[in-house]
């Protein structure tokens, strides 16, 4: 399968109706297909959706990554990578616009 099948169905974990653990097994199931395909660097959509709306809240990154790894235990540098995703999609300059110097006036 290609990478773009592996992600649709992890996508679509998130509107099924079943236990979390049931979820993340059926998810780890799908990691390990793909991996076996040669299919790595898979993404789920609510992580990212989860950081885009703390960017919207304007949390800073820090937060948000401390929330990231809370919430989907992950480490410390997938959530970066989880944050600049979101960050892509959003729109947003990468520069420090949820940094706490953010609100200095332009030049």
């Amino acid at each position: 399968m290609r990478k773009s099948s592996y992600q649709q169905l992890i996508d679509g974990l998130a509107g099924i109706s079943a236990p979390e653990e049931m979820k993340r097994q059926f998810e780890e199931l799908i990691r390990r297909s793909a991996a076996l395909d040669g299919v790595t660097g898979l993404e789920r959509s609510e992580r990212v959706q989860f950081a885009r709306h703390l960017l919207d809240l304007r949390e800073p990154r820090a937060t948000i990554r401390d929330r990231l790894m809370t919430r989907y235990e992950i480490g410390r540098t997938q959530a970066y990578q989880v944050i600049e995703k979101a960050l892509q999609l959003s729109g947003f300059p990468d520069g420090n616009r949820t940094e706490a110097g953010s609100n200095q006036a332009s030049k």
